[in-house]
């Protein structure tokens, strides 16, 4: 697969806070609301809790959507030239005409737009497989993830869920002879687990998920590895990228392969200091992992996740 992702571009949350603190916070939710929520002319948007216990309806919350991702796309494309394609990803909160075609037609580009929407926060890998399918047509793909949690979250504040995080992130892919650092694409495969259709949806799991997992995983690496004609040996000096959606994910999988804690240490790490950040999860631990360099050159990246309808993508990655 002649792919390789580079380039990769993060934006740091407006407000950011601990995942112990939104429970103190609550408590104290009139004097600090305005620390954490967005805000405009000073006055809270979408969590007014003082006036509102529960928060701003869909239209205070779309308007929103849309003035955030508008910014986003024009700042991150402020000095940058034209991809040939787009690839706009989010789990919630998308708009017609999107950020990225705002961008596209206020910079009078001759980009290809394409949304990936509402996917799970799997996205990233069926982004990644559409954008090499493009590979042998166009030089460059950039892929954009806008996911705005906590306000497209169903509870009643973001709080509710401490894992949950907003995650902006942009990379590109460009063909593999192109003399950058970066990530190369070896292979994808994804596939069904039989029996859980509706055990996990976008806003939940049920408890047979973790089993459903444990069970379909272990085969599902060996098809992963064998869908890219790389030894499976090459397992135990692998770093993996696992999208957490939950807790028990990361270490469900060190025991279902057998690994070692530091094999996960990438996912372990973003998950703890940047929460669940759906589709953009991913694309911030191989960004992790691409800079860090105690990750040699050659090391196998597997890269995990699931989805809705019990699915597993997976995306086989070195890096050079």
């Amino acid at each position: 697969m002649d792919a390789l992702l580079t380039r990769f571009r993060w934006t740091r949350p407006r407000f950011q806070v601990s995942q112990a603190r939104p429970h103190t916070w609550l408590a104290a939710a009139p004097a600090e609301i305005e620390q954490v929520g967005e805000t405009k002319d000073g006055d809270c948007v979408v969590y007014d809790l003082p006036s509102d216990p529960r928060h701003a309806g869909a239209g205070a919350r779309t308007r929103l959507i849309g003035e955030v991702v508008d910014r986003y796309f024009a700042s991150i494309y402020a000095d940058d030239t034209a991809p040939d394609e787009l690839i706009h990803v989010t789990c919630g909160g998308y708009l017609q005409p999107s950020g990225a075609q705002r961008l596209v037609a206020t910079r009078a580009w001759d980009t290809r737009v394409t949304h990936a929407y509402r996917l799970g926060g799997h996205a990233a890998v069926p982004a990644i497989q559409m954008a090499a399918q493009r590979m042998g047509s166009v030089r460059r793909v950039d892929i954009a993830h806008t996911e705005l949690s906590t306000l497209t979250c169903g509870t009643a504040t973001p709080a509710e869920d401490t894992t949950v995080a907003d995650g902006m992130i942009r990379y590109s892919m460009v063909p593999e002879t192109t003399p950058v650092a970066g990530l190369r694409v070896l292979g994808i495969h994804h596939r069904d687990v039989a029996g859980v259709v509706d055990a996990m949806t976008l806003q939940s799991s049920s408890v047979s998920v973790p089993e459903a997992v444990a069970s379909a995983l272990r085969g599902f690496v060996r098809e992963l590895f064998a869908s890219a004609d790389v030894d499976l040996g090459r397992l135990r000096d692998a770093s993996f990228a696992v999208h957490p959606s939950d807790a028990w994910v990361i270490d469900r999988v060190i025991d279902v392969l057998m690994l070692r804690d530091d094999q996960l240490a990438a996912s372990r790490n973003v998950l703890r200091e940047q929460g669940n950040m759906m589709s953009a999860t991913l694309p911030h631990i191989w960004m992790r992992l691409l800079s860090d360099p105690a990750i040699a050159p050659g090391t196998l990246i597997p890269s995990i996740a699931f989805g809705p309808g019990m699915t597993l993508w997976g995306a086989l990655l070195e890096k050079r």
